[in-house]
């Protein structure tokens, strides 16, 4: 049987658009081809358009209101005279990306899985975002994104309060339940973290919390949605507020961390302050080249916030206006074992 070949596929999963580039071998204008993902089947017509760069012909089928979600099995093109085929893979990284590509017998090997470990608000975005933005070999997305682990290296940001916790979100929202090849601890000092965490929480409820409580309110509630909160909470259904989120997460990533495995470690002030030394531990966990010159660190803010201080700065608690005065007295008070176990202790 022949096999068609697919130069390029794009697929637009907001609009269901799905666009076939193909080699001229085994396919003609006028062609019929149809798409098929587990029982779901499309059809289109071959069609040549110009390439607007190489200005040379091409054959193009376009699908249109493709919703492809069994990822379990190849999606197949096929060349309805003769039968001719094309297997490509659909891989979801929701919401920031998607790919497709060919399907092939090692489909089933992924690509090693690492852990960034952070309590939300220590600056994982912008670490994802730079090596995004400077490396081609990986792919970062956030574990509660939900997707599939595919042949690429994937970079996983979670907030899990430990190991058992992680290992559990990759089962449950990546089916995956291979080795991680390696984990990394994101540390910020927790002054800067919980004043963000602050801005954070009232920007996502949208009203104005009284900064002299917050700290006292429900981590889990603060922080993450309903439906993943199961999966992040594990079978501890105990109350937990922000403060003893922050210490049960130090005490097992950081002064426990033999518990965890082998964590290496990342400050976030020294990612911002020496980038080029404190990034290339990940490069080189990833073995990918380390840039002469990274790009996109003047994008270090992170995605969520609209506050009146200085973000993305390293110590700017220091400088924090007055409103944000009881959280930083209540952690440096309650906190004060944490900030000295991180080198964050006033000298």
């Amino acid at each position: 049987m022949g096999r068609l070949i697919a130069k390029r596929i794009v697929y637009n999963y907001g609009s269901g658009r799905l666009m076939v580039y193909f080699k001229q071998v085994g396919i003609a204008t006028n062609d019929i081809v149809t798409l098929q993902n587990g029982s779901d089947i499309w059809s289109a017509k071959v069609y040549a358009t110009t390439d607007s760069k190489s200005q040379t012909d091409r054959l193009t089928a376009r699908f249109d209101d493709v919703w492809l979600n069994d990822l379990d099995t190849p999606c197949v093109i096929t060349k309805v005279t003769l039968g001719h085929k094309y297997e490509f893979e659909y891989i979801p990284y929701v919401p920031r990306d998607h790919e497709v590509r060919e399907w092939n017998d090692t489909h089933k090997k992924t690509g090693p899985v690492t852990i960034l470990a952070s309590f939300p608000r220590s600056g994982s975005n912008f670490v994802q975002k730079t090596l995004d933005q400077n490396t081609r070999e990986l792919k970062s997305a956030s574990i509660y994104a939900k997707g599939r682990v595919s042949k690429r290296p994937v970079f996983l940001k979670s907030h899990a309060s430990n190991t058992g916790l992680a290992r559990n979100e990759l089962n449950a929202l990546w089916d995956y339940s291979g080795e991680i090849h390696d984990t990394f601890a994101l540390i910020r000092d927790p002054r800067d973290v919980l004043i963000s965490s602050y801005d954070f929480v009232t920007e996502r409820i949208e009203r104005r919390l009284d900064p002299a409580d917050f700290l006292s309110h429900d981590y889990y509630y603060s922080f993450f949605p309903p439906d993943i909160t199961p999966t992040i909470r594990g079978e501890d259904m105990r109350p937990l507020n922000i403060i003893q989120a922050y210490r049960a997460w130090v005490r097992h990533w950081i002064t426990n961390r033999h518990a965890a495995g082998t964590v290496k470690l990342l400050r976030y002030e020294d990612l911002v302050a020496t980038p080029q030394t404190a990034f290339k531990p990940l490069f080189e966990a990833f073995g990918a080249p380390m840039p002469a010159f990274l790009k996109g660190l003047d994008q270090e803010t992170a995605l969520h916030g609209d506050s009146p201080r200085d973000r993305a700065v390293a110590g700017g608690w220091r400088n924090a206006p007055a409103l944000y005065a009881p959280i930083i007295e209540t952690v440096s008070k309650n906190l004060a074992p944490e900030i000295e176990a991180l080198g964050y202790a006033e000298t």
